[in-house]
């Protein structure tokens, strides 16, 4: 085989063969996440009862923390108490749907711990932990909505 010929096939067959093996390293298309991991559909269980010191430690059971700016989070006080259980709505902006659309976004969430800013002028931070199944579902309301949060009963 003439060199040149050797070489152009050598090009064209290379991105084939990189695609391959991206394809089959990652899953199948619109996988989220790798097989082997298990897939969690439980919610999120309650936090446990304080200890001596009066700290709530976080669930044990699997879920996900994510940090939001309590300014984000319409109706959720900076004095909410760790273990509070809450549920999380969105009220989709014009560019997410075609008319107004409220929704609810997480049913069950436990606040973690709701802490300062880095510096004086930055806003609280809330920590919650919630289901995995929750997060991206979390991530696009924060993006493309307003989130409000309901305060659940123990």
């Amino acid at each position: 085989m003439p060199r040149r010929v050797r070489n152009l096939a050598l090009i064209s067959i290379a991105p084939i063969v990189l695609i391959l093996l991206i394809f089959f390293r990652s899953g199948a298309p619109g996988q989220d996440r790798p097989a082997d991991l298990p897939v969690d559909d439980q919610e999120s269980p309650q936090a446990t009862e304080p200890d001596e010191t009066g700290q709530v430690s976080p669930p044990s059971a699997p879920g996900r923390l994510y940090s939001i700016g309590l300014y984000r989070l319409k109706g959720l006080s900076p004095m909410a108490e760790p273990g509070t259980t809450i549920e999380i709505w969105v009220s989709w902006s014009p560019e997410a749907s075609e008319e107004p659309k409220l929704q609810k976004l997480v049913r069950r969430a436990t606040v973690v711990a709701i802490e300062p800013g880095a510096v004086p002028e930055a806003p609280h931070i809330a920590t919650l932990s919630l289901p995995v199944k929750a997060v991206p579902q979390l991530i696009w309301g924060e993006r493309f909505g307003e989130l409000a949060v309901a305060t659940l009963p123990d």
